[in-house]
């Protein structure tokens, strides 16, 4: 069945261009049809480029009197649209498409052993009625996609690539391609370069989807060498691998229905479900569930059901202990929000998994917003011990996010700034302080990472990227459990108030060189938000 030829296949012959007014315009969008920021999108012979807004539109106008041959293709592609399969091709190879039936019966092979470069073209609608469904192996040197194509009534037909397409009409047979004049070039972060061929200058409405790229997507863990061991957010996910929700939303007056609030392509949170889910209203809503991004499903953050030793008092169960959905103003994301008594743990307060305890290498990464004038006792984000163990010190290895200090009834000074107005960051380990005094002004934002080190036995916290205290040894004799808890203290005691975007816990130190790139991805992902230095 294979020829020399293929008759049903046409190469096709390029054409000269005279003066010409150049007037490309379009809409760059991801996969889920919004629209990309910051995309270049360049038309590469007329050397002309444009930038696109946050409604992802461009626009190329202009005038070019040069006559143009026309090019070569730059990239190889295999694709079906409306029917047709399409190839192109920068290099002479061999060309081959096989169809089959539903059974794996082969049909037909036809085979064209060196085509030229160009953009060849074959209407199967039209040229290859079938009454079945068939499977089509279209095929450039190595490389090859399949297809399913089926024949409908009313001269209507259905084709299914990777994803299902909308049937239409069959095409008019065999056509000739205009030639390819000039190639337009897109690129964004965190997508794949997409590269069209133009065949006209004038006039052209392109809109241009982007695959996403998740190899060129960085998230916080993503910036460290060994990776994060746990890691939670309200924003986005913290490494390209993770494609799972993010956290999970319930209605306050029906426990019994949940959201999960997931990704958008560019593993950003995905803002289009929970407004239909409470009929817009946020405070019938709680956040339910914080998802672990590393371990999931075993290292969920979950709101407390305990009624711990030093309060609050959870044990009614249900959303009682649960924060309520907050938006930030700054960045239009949503931001976890916690007053007293509501405070976040394992399912059961358990001990987490994959998480170093004891006395071995252990970091801490907060990423939120200091209360202003708020007292705070204990740490905001960590591990420790469970709340029902006995308080021992230096089971708890917290980011102290504090403001001024607390005295619980002469029992013990938890987090001590050295003065009733001043403001600290540090590692909360009780009534036993490593923290750093950084002023009376509190500051907008707070990237906050807290280390412990067993070889040197000592204690590193950073702010905003830059290191502000290092000491050894620790005041504490460390020895935290792994019972993760959030706004919480060291032992679901005392609640703090929490303003958290994400969060993270690593079993090795990091290193100087890898904070600061995680300060560089985090103020690139918030560029709405400052993250002011300390002296």
């Amino acid at each position: 069945m294979c020829k020399n030829a293929i008759s049903c296949l046409t190469v096709l012959i390029g054409l000269s261009v005279n003066a010409q007014t150049i007037n490309l315009q379009g809409v760059v969008s991801n996969a889920g049809g919004q629209p990309i920021d910051k995309a270049v999108v360049t038309l590469v012979r007329q050397k002309m480029t444009d930038t696109t807004g946050t409604d992802g539109k461009f626009s190329l106008t202009g005038g070019i009197t040069a006559i143009l041959p026309e090019i070569a293709p730059q990239t190889e592609e295999i694709s079906m649209n409306n029917g047709v399969l399409q190839f192109t091709l920068n290099n002479t190879s061999p060309v081959c498409i096989t169809f089959f039936d539903v059974k794996g019966n082969l049909l037909k092979k036809e085979l064209l052993r060196n085509a030229a470069a160009g953009i060849y073209r074959f209407n199967i609608a039209q040229n290859f009625r079938a009454t079945n469904l068939l499977i089509i192996k279209a095929s450039i040197g190595e490389r090859e996609v399949s297809f399913r194509f089926m024949t409908l009534s009313v001269g209507k037909y259905a084709l299914n690539p990777s994803d299902a397409l909308a049937s239409s009409s069959i095409g008019n047979g065999l056509t000739k391609a205009a030639a390819v004049l000039d190639t337009l070039t897109v690129t964004a972060s965190g997508f794949k370069t997409k590269t069209l061929a133009i065949t006209s200058y004038e006039n052209q409405q392109l809109n241009v989807s982007l695959d996403n790229d998740t190899k060129e997507y960085k998230g916080p863990c993503d910036v460290l060498a060994d990776g994060c061991a746990e890691a939670y957010s309200m924003t986005r996910a913290m490494t390209a691998d993770y494609t799972g929700p993010l956290f999970q939303l319930g209605l306050a007056n029906d426990r019994t229905k949940t959201l999960d609030i997931g990704q958008t392509g560019e593993h950003k949170v995905d803002m289009t479900t929970w407004s239909d889910f409470c009929g817009g209203n946020k405070s019938n809503l709680r956040i339910s569930k914080i998802y672990a991004q590393i371990h999931s499903g075993k290292n969920d953050l979950v709101p407390g059901v305990f009624n711990a030793p030093w309060g609050p008092n959870c044990s009614a169960g249900g959303y009682t202990c649960a924060a309520k959905f907050n938006i930030e103003t700054e960045t239009g994301l949503p931001i976890l929000h916690t007053n007293a008594p509501e405070e976040y743990c394992l399912a059961g307060d358990a001990f987490a998994t994959g998480v170093n305890g004891g006395r071995k290498a252990v970091g801490l990464m907060y990423n939120g917003k200091p209360v202003p004038n708020q007292v705070y006792c204990c740490g905001v984000f960590g591990i420790t011990h469970k709340y029902n163990q006995e308080d021992i010190h230096g089971t708890d290895f917290m980011v102290a996010l504090a403001y001024g200090w607390k005295d619980q009834g002469g029992c013990c000074i938890a987090t001590n700034c050295g003065a009733s107005n001043k403001y600290c960051v540090g590692a909360e380990e009780e009534e036993n302080n490593d923290l750093y005094d950084y002023g009376t002004s509190p500051l907008e934002n707070a990237m906050v990472v807290t280390q412990f080190d067993p070889a040197p036995n000592a204690v590193t916290v950073y702010l905003n990227g830059k290191q502000v205290l290092r000491h050894s040894p620790p005041k504490a004799n460390l020895n935290p459990g792994t019972a993760i808890h959030l706004g919480g203290g060291g032992d679901l005691s005392q609640p703090d108030p929490v303003r958290m975007r994400e969060a993270l816990i690593t079993n090795k130190v990091m290193s100087e060189s890898e904070v600061t790139a995680m300060m560089t991805n985090i103020s690139d992902f918030y560029p709405t938000l400052k993250f002011p230095l300390v002296n």
